[in-house]
């Protein structure tokens, strides 16, 4: 991802999925997403590698030209303004850039990414991410949810911070 050839060619990547959804949002006058998926951090997909290697393999470097490249591309993606809320992840690692999340949008005032909170005690839940990357923190413990069968269940979760936060936007 290095090499300028082909860095340049993940960006100018033809997206026909991208400029669909574009119109499909234009369309239907939408102008909100959320994204209850995260990606995984890198400090969680670091973790994954002591499992089987010796020494694992820093990420950062490759997560940071990743991070790069796919925001020139999504500038490239014409379409309406739509605000994004995005799930932090429930990795409990520091996000300060995109070195270390590709969901870290520093500075994107259409994006927002959202960790968790506890509501009974108004604190960061520990398996939240965190750092400069989040935006704002939800209520994403002890969220009440629909299960099969019409049973409601106790959830906890970054994306349950999510669909709130996106809800009150």
């Amino acid at each position: 991802l290095q090499d300028p050839q082909v860095n340049a060619a993940l960006v100018a990547q033809p997206a026909s999925i991208d400029s669909e959804l574009a119109t499909a949002m234009e369309k239907d006058d939408v102008g909100i997403v959320n994204e209850s998926f995260g990606a995984a951090s890198r400090e969680a997909l670091e973790a994954l590698q002591t499992k089987n290697c010796a020494s694992p393999i820093d990420l950062s470097a490759y997560f940071a030209v990743l991070d790069a490249a796919t925001n020139a591309h999504n500038a490239t993606v014409a379409g309406p303004a739509v605000l994004t809320v995005v799930a932090a992840g429930n990795d409990g690692a520091q996000i300060d850039s995109g070195a270390d999340s590709l969901s870290c949008d520093l500075g994107d005032p259409k994006s927002l990414l959202v960790g968790a909170y506890d509501p009974g005690t108004l604190q960061r839940n520990s398996f939240s991410n965190f750092g400069a990357c989040v935006d704002l923190y939800a209520p994403g413990q002890a969220i009440v949810v629909d299960y099969a069968g019409g049973w409601l269940l106790f959830a906890d979760g970054t994306s349950f911070a999510a669909p709130l936060t996106a809800r009150y936007a």
